[in-house]
């Protein structure tokens, strides 16, 4: 086989499954680790967005992305981010401690 002829296996994912945040509101960087185009979408958990407000976004390669998160007033809450590229999907769970469960 030609090194032109190499099929390339589609890698996504990120650097951890699941995420515990504290109550306070704040950032998190999300480590993506793919090898070329996809998207990121929240997926449940309208508490949880990108840096910019959004609730998708497109990227390239391995890169760091910002999540950005409100006070939890309430109790434990939970929110997905599913990254897909060319058909593979890995997903990450963030868990967001509530004031009241303090």
């Amino acid at each position: 086989m030609e090194e032109d002829d190499r099929i390339e296996a589609v890698e996504i994912g990120a650097m951890e499954d699941t995420v515990t945040l504290e109550c306070t509101e704040g950032t998190y960087v999300m480590k993506v680790l793919a090898n070329g185009d996809y998207t990121a979408t929240v997926t449940q958990g309208s508490w949880l967005s990108f840096g910019d407000g959004a609730s998708r976004y497109s990227g390239s390669s391995d890169q760091e992305v910002t999540m950005v998160y409100g006070m939890n007033r309430g109790t434990s809450r939970t929110a997905v981010v599913e990254l897909s590229r060319e058909g593979r999907t890995a997903q990450v769970v963030f868990v967001q401690k509530g004031v009241i469960d303090m």
